[in-house]
């Protein structure tokens, strides 16, 4: 196993830590922009919110780019304000989703008869 000189142990290191103000985030597209539907906000007002461009929401949901360290930052800040709204929209859904087969299942009876 050949050894490593320190040269190659410091960009490894460096490697690991952030590079050019981005950090590796748990904000991945469909996670920022679960975010942003949840609580029914368009690209334009989220924008407004995090203080950056729509175009950049836009990057950040299609393209995989990643937010920075203060972006991330500004998106925690607005999950945890926004984290009972988006909990309870979760829980509405989860029920809808558990009544809507059968009320499709009984129009779909009653259709037959």
């Amino acid at each position: 196993m050949p050894r490593m000189t320190q040269r190659k142990v410091k960009k490894v290191e460096a490697s690991k830590k952030k590079v050019r103000g981005y950090i590796s985030s748990v904000y991945t597209g469909a996670k920022i922009e679960k975010l942003r539907t949840s609580v029914g906000l368009t690209r334009q007002d989220f924008a407004s919110i995090l203080r950056v461009k729509p175009i950049t929401i836009w990057r950040w949901e299609t393209e995989g780019k990643r937010p920075r360290q203060y972006n991330v930052e500004a998106l925690q800040r607005f999950e945890q304000r926004y984290s009972g709204i988006i909990k309870a929209k979760d829980a509405i859904l989860e029920v809808i989703g558990q009544l809507t087969p059968r009320r499709v299942r009984k129009k779909a009876v009653k259709r037959r008869k």
